[in-house]
């Protein structure tokens, strides 16, 4: 994988939001990482007059002209003999455009059948001088105000990926977890051994986040879930509350936020 940023040598920050620009950063470098069998990965940015462009590159497998308008619609997946075995719900390409509208910018991709794909998106270009910010101490959660021993977290995810994560930073906080890999499995170790409290993702398998929350507060009213998705809406906020979930995070999950919510949910 390759970084092209040449504004490394400034000492600037956009003005942003910067975890929904990760959030479609994190998207597209999934998306080239899945079509990418061999070759290489490229990812920067380029300054312009007015804007600056960010781009995710990569030698997969490409996407044919008729499908381009396709990939933006959500829950709209190309099927063919190349693309069938990944797996996905074919959400993150139609959440990104939507972030990218709402910063100010537009997205754009140029690909062709197994020539690989550039994805682009240019956002307005408000650069401030780190000098003219004034120094305050950063928001820090200090890893030792957390401390999960004698809790058993359980994580409903069905990626393993996002398990994986999510598996190395709640050990770091002595936590006892327990992997669930589809909405059911959820509620069937709910009901085998006691558990302190659910990251339960709301889009799973065979039984989904919503209905997996409602029958496990039915029985469990006082369990602690903590509901996880990649729609980071209003809406989806009353969705989960009215499930039962007790707190909210989006997808990508960011890790201050994350910790902040555990420390919420457990004292």
């Amino acid at each position: 994988m390759y970084i092209n940023n040449p504004l490394n040598h400034k000492k600037l920050l956009l003005n942003t939001d910067p975890f929904r620009l990760r959030q479609v950063l994190v998207n597209l470098l999934g998306n080239a990482i899945k079509f990418t069998d061999s070759g290489h990965i490229e990812y920067g940015l380029k300054e312009n007059t007015d804007s600056l462009t960010f781009y995710v590159k990569d030698t997969g497998i490409g996407i044919d002209r008729n499908y381009k308008s396709e990939i933006f619609k959500r829950f709209r997946k190309i099927d063919d003999e190349k693309t069938r075995l990944y797996r996905g719900a074919g959400l993150g390409l139609a959440i990104s455009q939507d972030i990218v509208k709402l910063l100010g910018g537009e997205i754009k991709v140029k690909s062709e059948p197994g020539q690989g794909s550039l994805f682009s998106f240019s956002l307005p270009k408000k650069l401030i001088n780190k000098k003219d910010i004034p120094n305050q101490k950063a928001s820090t959660v200090d890893k030792k105000e957390l401390d999960l021993m004698g809790k058993t977290v359980l994580v409903a995810e069905d990626e393993p990926n996002n398990f994986k994560y999510l598996n190395q930073l709640l050990q770091k906080y002595n936590a006892t977890i327990i992997w669930a890999r589809d909405g059911q499995e959820a509620i069937n170790q709910v009901g085998r051994q006691r558990t302190d409290l659910i990251l339960m993702d709301i889009k799973m398998p065979v039984i989904d986040g919503y209905e997996a929350t409602r029958r496990i507060k039915e029985q469990y009213p006082n369990l602690i879930i903590i509901a996880q998705t990649a729609y980071a809406s209003t809406d989806e906020m009353k969705k989960c509350k009215l499930a039962g979930c007790d707190y909210f995070l989006a997808k990508p999950i960011n890790t201050a936020d994350l910790i902040k919510t555990l420390m919420q949910a457990t004292t």
